[in-house]
């Protein structure tokens, strides 16, 4: 039975593609929207396909999210729902399935952006600031740090602009 949920979870619910400038390079990007708003991000880069995973949502996290999303500027409450607070002070989303779907592209253009403005400071050296960022800057308090460490996190994951020098395994 948890096999059956995962794979619900774990399928598609919507894709679309956009197209971004990074590097003064036109590029389109796949995003595919899983059943539990998890994304990810398909893309060729000069020459090199990627993909990037950006999330794995759910729960706390999920809820980051939203109230990072709607909180780092004025959203369009018939596209992207709206937040609020009940008496207690706990969050309140109003959100439908494809109003949360439109904040997960939307927040994945996002992504395309920061990876553009990540390469036009530090092209020659991507993924060591990657690395060094998420070391330095765990933090994901708004919306605009939760990005920046999610576009690093999937720089190192996917490898991005990495040598791919085939490794030897070194043992002891």
């Amino acid at each position: 039975m948890d096999d059956e949920n995962d794979t619900q979870i774990d399928s598609t619910l919507y894709t679309e593609s956009f197209t971004s400038i990074v590097l003064s390079t036109q590029v389109e990007f796949n995003v595919q929207v899983r059943v539990s708003f998890g994304a990810s991000i398909d893309f060729t880069f000069l020459g090199r396909s990627y993909t990037f995973r950006v999330w794995r949502t759910g729960g706390r996290s999920n809820d980051k999210f939203i109230k990072g999303f709607h909180s780092y500027m004025p959203r369009d409450t018939e596209v992207f729902g709206s937040i609020g607070s009940d008496a207690s002070g706990a969050l309140v989303v109003r959100m439908s399935t494809d109003q949360k779907t439109a904040a997960v592209v939307h927040a994945c253009k996002d992504i395309a952006a920061c990876l553009d403005k990540i390469l036009t400071v530090h092209m020659t050296s991507v993924m060591d600031y990657a690395l060094w960022y998420r070391e330095e800057h765990p933090e994901d308090n708004d919306y605009s740090s939760l990005i920046s460490l999610i576009t690093c996190h999937c720089i190192v994951h996917a490898e991005f602009m990495s040598s791919r020098v085939p490794r030897q395994i070194v043992k002891f």
